[in-house]
């Protein structure tokens, strides 16, 4: 199986801000703030594995989390770069 998330050395930041919206439905519910940035912990590390950010530290990455509602059977993550 090949991998999801191939490494692009040239695409490396210096510094990169990012934006995550997690789209959630019923019969799932909002999740309390500190559960969404935890969870979506997994997803940052993979970035610096990747080599997409060069660190997770707030010197380097900064990113915006929030949740809205969507359309039945339209749950999914959204992860965002803004240049």
């Amino acid at each position: 199986m090949a991998p999801l998330l191939v490494p692009v050395r040239e695409l490396k930041l210096q510094v990169s801000g990012w934006e995550l919206v997690r789209e959630y439905c019923y019969p799932n519910k909002e999740f309390d703030f500190a559960n969404l940035i935890g969870g979506c912990k997994p997803i940052i590390d993979i970035l610096v594995k990747s080599g997409v950010i060069q660190d997770d530290a707030p010197k380097y990455f900064d990113c915006v989390y929030s949740q809205i509602k969507a359309d039945r059977n339209q749950v999914r993550l959204r992860l965002l770069r803004h240049t």
